[in-house]
């Protein structure tokens, strides 16, 4: 399985690619909401762990453009690639815009490993 995690912090995004390798998954990194969605179209990750404050372009503006390349490639019958909002903005308003823009889930920082391991299985299970 391959994971795209776009985080712009150095040491959360070598915390989360430990996370990734230690369960036998290949890690894709982006930096940016650009990087972030090119490697999407290059790479066809399985599912994306996304920080929402990332340079360029935010996580809210990158799930919205992944879904709209879904929507215009006719995957509306077939599953849609399983985005994890991951972000140190926790209040009720932006998990919910997250979710209005397109992520499933929305997991606060500090990242709790058993929590985020679980929901990538469980999101990845709903999709193979």
């Amino acid at each position: 399985m391959k994971v795209l995690v776009v985080e712009d912090n150095v040491s959360n995004q070598r915390l989360l690619e430990t996370i990734v390798e230690r369960n036998g998954w290949k890690v894709i990194t982006a930096e940016t909401g650009m990087a972030a969605y090119s490697k999407y179209i290059e790479q066809n990750p399985d599912i994306i762990l996304l920080d929402i404050s990332i340079p360029d372009m935010d996580g809210y503006e990158v799930t919205k453009k992944i879904r709209e390349y879904e929507l215009n490639r006719g995957q509306l019958s077939c599953p849609k690639i399983p985005i994890i909002a991951v972000s140190g903005h926790t209040s009720d308003e932006y998990f919910a815009r997250a979710l209005d823009a397109g992520v499933n889930e929305c997991l606060p920082k500090p990242i709790d490993m058993k929590k985020l391991v679980s929901s990538i299985k469980n999101l990845t299970a709903k999709v193979k």
